[in-house]
């Protein structure tokens, strides 16, 4: 295999994964904002390129006195059960990331997941 058409491979896939992104991107789009309580709301659904990985952004709005920085890390894991279980598909093409926005718009933190870690 030549290193131009491994290339080329590589290229490929990113674009099938973006254009995969971008479908999930457009259903969300009819379905967000959704308010999930009093003190969160999902704001919308993003993609992007990072280091030339697709990563599909979810963004949330919170309320800061109960979403700390500290309790987005913590809850790594019981939402990434979240993204196994109901993203599989879209995790094996491309990572998640889920952000975390006071409702003033001050960042306070984000948990980012790849395929890797749904073994």
């Amino acid at each position: 295999l030549s290193s131009s058409s491994a290339a080329s491979d590589v290229y490929k896939r990113q674009a099938d994964d973006y254009r995969s992104c971008k479908k999930l991107e457009k259903t969300e789009k009819r379905y967000l904002p959704e308010v999930v309580d009093n003190i969160l709301t999902i704001n919308s659904f993003k993609c992007s390129m990072n280091d030339g990985r697709v990563v599909g952004n979810y963004i949330h709005y919170a309320d800061a006195s109960v979403y700390t920085k500290k309790m987005i890390k913590d809850g790594w894991k019981r939402t990434l059960n979240v993204v196994c279980k109901y993203g599989k598909k879209n995790i094996r093409n491309f990572d998640m990331k889920y952000s975390y926005y006071s409702q003033k718009g001050s960042y306070i933190g984000s948990n980012y997941y790849t395929s890797n870690d749904c073994k």
